[in-house]
């Protein structure tokens, strides 16, 4: 387990403990077929089995993936096949840019992610028009820090430069695809969801289970990462991997 400091609400302490807890009980319990289903199934094992301390974020994607190590050699197809799909061999990743940074022109991915919301709105406007005109697919992330009028004015000074979709904007337009991506740790289904072009789930957040039952409900879903070490990496990527063809957020 990896809780991010910011995102999660669990101390690494708090994880570790809550870990050794849980491995004590399931050294001897039997993994029932049916978690491979990835529909409900396997986080209603965990909870029996785990109780409360398999419902810590940080922990519960730690059971996860190591429940679907145990099931499959191969995270991928298993993913895929839980969402009626065949799995990539490889995965597009959106380049992440810091809120006070130009995207570099030298960058080999095809998608950057510039954070937003640190410098006033029409620099960051003036930075999505420079990462447009170095031919980079632009999306947009201020963590909620815009407020209405600061969200108007990011707009105003875009000139035209178009979108692949901003996160959780503070109102939605017809000309630009909106994200959620916090709005998904406060409930598990709303209208607002329907009305979202694209919901970026972090499986280390909302769940590994939550992030494929997401995705059969929407179209397009986009898996991002919370700073995870390389096992819990590339489980995200192999989720990646199964949703639609997209930029991960890895």
């Amino acid at each position: 387990a990896a809780p991010c400091r910011g995102v999660h609400a669990e101390s690494a302490a708090d994880a570790r403990a809550a870990l050794r807890r849980c491995a004590a009980k399931l050294e001897h319990v039997t993994i029932p077929a049916a978690v491979r289903k990835l529909d409900g199934s396997l986080n209603r094992f965990l909870h029996t089995t785990c109780g409360a301390d398999a419902e810590l974020p940080s922990v519960r994607f730690a059971l996860e993936t190591a429940v679907v190590g145990l099931v499959t050699r191969s995270p991928s197809a298993l993913y895929a096949s839980s969402l009626n799909r065949g799995a990539r061999g490889s995965v597009e990743v959106a380049a992440l840019v810091d809120g006070e940074d130009d995207a570099p022109a030298f960058l080999p991915n095809r998608v950057v992610k510039l954070k937003a919301g640190v410098l006033e709105p029409e620099r960051d406007a003036a930075r999505v028009r420079d990462a447009v005109r170095k031919h980079y697919k632009v999306r947009v992330d201020a963590n909620r820090r815009w407020s209405r009028e600061q969200y108007e004015a990011f707009l105003a000074h875009l000139n035209g430069a178009p979108l692949d979709f901003v996160e959780e904007p503070p109102f939605l337009t017809s000309n630009i695809p909106a994200a959620l991506d916090e709005t998904l740790t406060e409930t598990d289904w709303s209208p607002a969801f329907d009305e979202a072009e694209v919901l970026v789930a972090k499986p280390a957040l909302v769940g590994l289970e939550r992030t494929l039952a997401l995705a059969r409900r929407h179209g397009r879903v986009v898996a991002s990462s919370c700073f995870e070490a390389g096992a819990g990496l590339a489980h995200v990527a192999a989720l990646g991997a199964a949703l639609a063809d997209d930029a991960q957020g890895l």
